[in-house]
């Protein structure tokens, strides 16, 4: 299944926040719209949408777009837990999620839940709300 044109918006936002970081930033993304030899490391046995590295900042991006139908599925959970849990073994790494601003409280709380069980800090996500028809 091709992905969804919401998805490749909510991908481009996550690209355009890494962007707006630092320009220069080394940005590869799993998506139609870069091409296939850029695509992001696995991590924890997922591919995100997007991995980015800001070497001003010396930080890393881990980006992923969930659309909302995608969100309550163990697939997604997976892949949440294993970003979380590379986050917090790796310094200057934090997790980028975009999602439709109507889902916005959902992920909150379903990001706040999962890092209280992984035992993880509060503050290693970013979650860009994000308006899409």
């Amino acid at each position: 299944m091709g992905e969804s044109l919401n998805h490749v918006r909510l991908v481009k936002a996550i690209i355009e926040r890494v962007s707006s970081l630092d320009p220069q930033a080394v940005i590869l993304a799993d998506t139609s719209i870069y091409a296939a030899k850029d695509r992001p490391p696995k991590i924890g046995g997922h591919v995100p949408d997007v991995y980015a590295r800001i070497d001003m900042l010396r930080q890393t991006i881990i980006g992923e777009a969930k659309t909302g139908k995608d969100l309550e599925n163990e697939h997604t959970m997976s892949q949440l837990r294993a970003y979380l849990s590379h986050c917090s073994t790796n310094p200057g790494t934090r997790l980028v999620l975009a999602v439709p601003w109507d889902m916005r409280s959902f992920v909150h709380n379903l990001l706040n839940r999962l890092k209280t069980q992984m035992m993880l800090p509060k503050e290693s996500v970013e979650i860009l709300h994000c308006f899409i028809s």
